[in-house]
């Protein structure tokens, strides 16, 4: 079976740039949840009230996301 070059080559570049669009954009979509998750983990694990801002750690995992 012969597969048409220029429609694979369309295909995988239009998947790439799906999952590079979905890594690129998944920090701003789990940052706010993974903050209170970390803040009330610290909380439970310290005793104290700790905070951790969304945009700190969106930038955080954005950093890490693109590298």
């Amino acid at each position: 079976m012969l597969v048409d070059r220029a429609r694979a080559e369309t295909l995988v570049f239009r998947l790439a740039r799906q999952e590079r669009d979905a890594w690129v954009t998944w920090p701003a979509r789990v940052a706010a949840i993974m903050a209170v998750e970390l803040s009330a983990e610290m909380e439970k694990t310290t005793g104290e009230s700790v905070s951790i801002g969304t945009g700190v750690l969106q930038r955080v995992l954005e950093t890490h996301a693109r590298a």
